[in-house]
């Protein structure tokens, strides 16, 4: 398992983004984010997550309280990505804050 160094809570799905998209998309998730106010999550519980591809495990902590601010985020970041044909967020959200992670799925081996 690798400890995290820095904290992120995931607001979309791991894409690939063409180049020349960057800045576009950038731009408009600026845009609409920066009318949101600040949010305030409290996180409890071990929770256990695998990517689709089943190449990565990871352990965090479940957002407890905040997670209708944290939505609405993930609501902003969706419409962006449906205007360059990227995949939106999952459609059962739980939201986290990933703690340590390892390759494959290691599930059978807790």
């Amino acid at each position: 398992l690798v400890c995290k160094d820095e904290l992120h809570l995931s607001l979309s799905r791991t894409v690939p983004i063409q180049h020349h998209w960057i800045e576009p998309l950038m731009s408009k998730l600026q845009s609409m984010i920066i009318k949101k106010s600040s949010v305030t999550m409290t996180l409890s519980n071990l929770v256990y997550y695998c990517n689709e591809e089943q190449t990565r495990s990871f352990i965090g902590l479940e957002v407890q309280h905040g997670e209708r601010e944290v939505s609405s985020l993930v609501d902003c970041v969706d419409e962006c990505f449906k205007q360059f044909g990227l995949p939106i967020f999952y459609e059962e959200k739980s939201f986290h804050v990933s703690l340590l992670w390892c390759l494959s799925d290691i599930l059978p081996f807790l």
